[in-house]
């Protein structure tokens, strides 16, 4: 939720969206009669206010085009191509944190942020693996965790606090031990609008990107493959 009130507080201050006046009134709060105030989370949003239906087009025409030659600048930038893999593990991470607070949800834990704890294994598994293994990791690690919590009859905190240690100790076990494999998406996380755009549009990997490692995206820019000599998603 962070990361999508920073967004909107970015393409407001940008002036790309601005509130709705036939927004619900309650998402307004009036003064002396007029409104003085806002509610982000309640209004509703106008993209590029002023602007017709055809100025509108014309525009997400030219950010489709602009980031394009963005992606394919960074394909022989070394920095670019850095930070296009940062916003994968980045967005690879919260995906992360939706599915292991889907899996709490299963066990009657609902609305639990992950701790700063649990974010940092998150990040580190997220840079090692695919997002499909480390939803492998969650699953189980969750199951493990909450069963330990059932038997010891341990109390919710205490039982939260299993979440992240097992995390790493599955990762690492199921790692050493070959037992890793990539789970397929799951219903109840449906891939975000940012990841879409994202893994699809910029990168063209579409739904590939879910069992493909970050390391492995693009290792070699000039040859485009990987390490081990595979093909490496996008160009080649």
């Amino acid at each position: 939720m962070r990361h999508v009130n920073d967004m909107v507080r970015a393409l407001f201050h940008a002036r790309v969206i601005a509130p709705d006046p036939d927004s619900s009134l309650s998402a307004f709060d009036f003064g002396e009669g007029t409104p003085e105030t806002f509610f982000p989370d309640r209004v509703d949003w106008a993209f590029l206010p002023g602007l017709s239906g055809g100025e509108k087009l014309d525009y997400v025409r030219k950010l489709d085009l602009s980031l394009a030659q963005a992606v394919e600048h960074a394909r022989g930038d070394a920095a670019a191509h850095d930070v296009l893999r940062g916003l994968w593990l980045e967005i690879a991470c919260l995906e992360a944190q939706d599915f292991l607070a889907k899996r709490l949800e299963e066990y009657g834990y609902h609305d639990e942020g992950a701790g700063t704890k649990t974010v940092s294994v998150l990040e580190d598994l997220v840079t090692r693996f695919s997002l499909g293994e480390v939803c492998h990791v969650i699953y189980i690690a969750t199951r493990n965790a909450m069963d330990y919590a059932h038997r010891k009859d341990l109390g919710r905190g205490h039982a939260l606090n299993l979440v992240p240690g097992n995390l790493e100790m599955t990762a690492n076990k199921y790692e050493a031990e070959g037992w890793l494999k990539a789970y397929g998406r799951n219903a109840r996380c449906p891939q975000s609008t940012l990841s879409a755009y994202f893994f699809d549009k910029m990168l063209g990997l579409g739904e590939e990107y879910f069992s493909m490692r970050a390391v492995d995206w693009e290792t070699d820019r000039e040859t485009g493959v990987t390490e081990d000599g595979t093909p490496a998603g996008r160009g080649t």
